[in-house]
């Protein structure tokens, strides 16, 4: 195989590949996740009655320039028993609307139309022109559904109060995040002490970033979820609007990844540095293409959101528009430089031995037709013996955990059979399959077993 293929089955492998832990979805696709895992816990304060905590709770502006307070944000305390209370951000977006994360909920009240007088209150400080004042929570008009597996889905919530402000609402924007675009967070830090319930608004200039390895369906300006460096975000800032140099707000940040989980990273993989001092890194919701009740005012979607909504939830989401691209040079590659066999399949990719190095291996068949003949109707064992290459690769990572690969010079030939049912190939266009390493004839490790089906497209 030509070295054209073998540079851009290792730019898709690495692409692909730039984590360190696998997990398979229902497609039978290999895609590889970092260790380390996005958090999107709340701040907690616990003490001896959770409404007496909430009536004491304040929040004051904390920025060293009083006019960098934003007076469309707030303290959102939530009741979650007698004696938890938690604390997040919230934002006004309408004169008695404001948004926040689904997981700054309480479970009881995560269900869309829930009654909240009582167990939430969204409070909001003195400000340059605005005295201190606060709401209590009438309804939830929405609360996006969360997911046990992954953080990156969409986590807002949008919640009515029971009476307006004549505070500002901020204005909604749909353009999305820019790649390396600046964005500024309001958030509400927590400071309280013990029982005391006290958080500071501040304000942070943010960097936006896609196809980091740390929020992997961040590729486009659209994308549901969105990643953040450069600037801080601990617990307490759930639910913290990002804006624009004209104060629309773009999303809201829903999760962080601390420094010792980045540093445990690094530690336990070959990734090579390109920058001494990693950024810190957060993410969150982009509104681009999110779709929010009447309540909430502003621009409708993009026709061309359809497809990042058809993507939410999926393993597709993972994939940005250069994987794509790459994914199909990949088996438009295995077709020119490969046998009849060989290129009536399209392509995925395994690790193979360690963490960097990688084989591909069949997804689906295009077309049957090549594995079937010369079998007999009745036959339920057949075997195809491939040589593929085995691409060794090189990970560097800048201060966003975005990879760039080198190949490593030491490519070699691996050879790999994969055994099948004809019968079931013919009969049900579908058949039971398993991926073998032949080192002699008499000789194989089983590297995967699979579904092997007709390609879709």
């Amino acid at each position: 195989m030509g070295r054209k293929f073998l540079s851009s089955c290792l730019t898709l492998l690495v692409l692909l590949g730039a984590g360190c832990s696998k997990s398979d979805d229902s497609s039978g696709r290999s895609v590889f996740y970092p260790t380390s895992t996005p958090d999107n816990s709340v701040h907690y304060v616990t003490g001896t009655d959770s409404d007496k905590m909430i009536a004491a709770a304040n929040v004051f502006c904390m920025a060293s320039d009083p006019t960098a307070c934003s007076p469309s944000v707030g303290m959102l305390v939530a009741r979650i028993d007698d004696n938890q209370v938690a604390e997040c951000t919230t934002f006004l977006v309408g004169p008695d609307v404001v948004m926040t994360n689904s997981h700054c909920l309480p479970d009881e009240l995560k269900v869309s139309g829930s009654a909240c007088v009582g167990h939430m209150v969204a409070k909001f400080p003195t400000v340059t022109g605005y005295a201190g004042e606060e709401f209590d929570c009438s309804q939830v008009l929405v609360a996006s559904t969360l997911s046990e597996k992954t953080k990156s889905v969409p986590d807002y919530a949008v919640l009515k109060l029971t009476k307006a402000s004549s505070r500002p609402p901020l204005v909604l924007n749909r353009a999305g995040f820019s790649d390396h675009g600046t964005y500024k967070i309001f958030k509400v830090n927590p400071v309280g002490d013990g029982e005391q319930i006290s958080g500071g608004l501040d304000s942070a200039n943010c960097t936006a970033v896609h196809n980091s390895m740390m929020v992997p369906n961040s590729g486009s300006d659209s994308s549901m979820n969105m990643m953040i460096a450069d600037c801080t975000v601990i617990h307490g800032n759930s639910g913290s609007p990002l804006v624009d140099s004209n104060n629309q707000v773009h999303g809201v940040i829903q999760m962080t990844i601390d420094k010792e989980k980045l540093d445990t990273l690094l530690l336990t993989t070959k990734f090579k540095q390109t920058d001494h001092a990693m950024s810190p890194i957060g993410g969150g919701t982009n509104f681009a293409c999110l779709q929010l009740p009447k309540e909430v005012k502003g621009p409708a979607i993009s026709s061309e959101c359809s497809s990042v909504l058809a993507k939410v939830g999926t393993t597709a989401d993972a994939k940005s528009p250069d994987e794509l691209r790459l994914e199909k040079q990949l088996n438009d590659d295995m077709k020119k430089n490969a046998s009849p066999v060989t290129r009536s399949f399209q392509w995925d990719a395994i690790q193979y031995k360690d963490s960097q190095s990688f084989i591909p291996i069949p997804r689906c068949t295009i077309d049957s037709s090549a594995l079937i003949k010369g079998h007999k109707p009745t036959d339920i064992s057949g075997e195809v013996i491939f040589k593929v290459p085995m691409i060794d690769i090189s990970i560097e990572i800048n201060r966003y955990f975005v990879p760039t690969i080198q190949l490593i010079e030491s490519i070699s030939v691996v050879s790999i059979a994969l055994d099948y049912n004809p019968k079931d190939l013919l009969d049900k266009k579908s058949t039971d399959a398993t991926i073998y390493e032949t080192k002699t004839s008499k000789s194989k490790d089983q590297l995967k077993s699979i579904s092997l089906g007709m390609c879709k497209n």
